[in-house]
């Protein structure tokens, strides 16, 4: 009979994150979102409006998927 415990032996992908490499792209793009949110302001360029609220969502993405 098979094995149906759930557990996959065989990877699908070769693949393995690196966790280092995933905080290290988040703190940058959080630095980037910050930069630009002082761009907006600083400059009054209101076209940023969109691209923030995407950097904005994407930081709420990550908090409620690490939890």
């Amino acid at each position: 009979m098979a094995d149906n415990s759930g557990r996959c032996t065989y990877p699908l992908y070769r693949y393995a994150p690196s966790l280092a490499a995933a905080v290290i792209f988040c703190n940058l793009f959080t630095l980037t979102t910050l930069l630009r949110t002082y761009q907006m302001v600083r400059k009054r360029i209101w076209f940023l409006i969109p691209l923030l609220i995407g950097g904005y969502c994407e930081h709420l993405y990550r908090l409620v998927r690490k939890h």
